[in-house]
């Protein structure tokens, strides 16, 4: 059984195949969510890898299956990628391929897990940020610290910072403040 309750967890559920190939069913449920969106004026982010699916593919399928997802995502203008969520592994190889597939396409990869803000290369790089600000802080509190956190990422990197933390802070089981938020 999956340890947690994710989509693509089973063999047969992730966009890809074992050597990056896309899933044409997978990719065909990403398309229409994406025309759906777009006839609402809406953007979707979404991403290629994340780190609680494993063991993950290898590297040459990794980079085959961005290139892949990326190419098929040329008509959907509304599609940001994100590389990874709660991980960087081999992230300069899938920025690259995305770019090369697309170099118009808005990339960002959430390098880590609560509180890992990303290496200076890795924000550097990035079209926009998508960070998980601090979770739990001894000494300031999280709905302060993270607030701080993106200032700095957007004086530092002069890019916009999306921050899914605080929507996961909030729920006290993940560390949010007694009675809520």
């Amino acid at each position: 059984e999956p340890p947690r309750s994710f989509i693509d967890t089973g063999a047969e559920q992730s966009m890809y195949t074992h050597n990056g190939e896309v899933r044409e069913r997978h990719f065909e449920t990403l398309a229409q969510l994406l025309r759906e969106t777009d006839a609402l004026g809406m953007a979707v982010e979404g991403t290629l890898f994340s780190h609680e699916k494993g063991p993950n593919l290898p590297a040459e399928a990794m980079e085959r299956g961005a290139r892949g997802v990326t190419e098929r995502l040329k008509p959907y203008r509304n599609a940001i990628v994100q590389l990874w969520n709660e991980d960087s592994t081999e992230w300069r190889r899938l920025f690259d391929a995305v770019k090369a597939a697309d170099p118009q396409r808005l990339v960002t990869s959430s390098p880590g897990v609560a509180n890992v803000l990303g290496d200076d290369d890795h924000n550097a790089a990035m079209d926009l940020l998508t960070p998980h600000t601090v979770r739990r802080s001894a000494e300031v509190p999280f709905y302060e610290k993270g607030p701080e956190q993106i200032r700095m990422l957007i004086e530092q990197f002069g890019k916009p910072v999306v921050d899914d933390e605080p929507a996961r802070s909030g729920p006290r089981q993940f560390g949010g403040i007694e009675g809520g938020t």
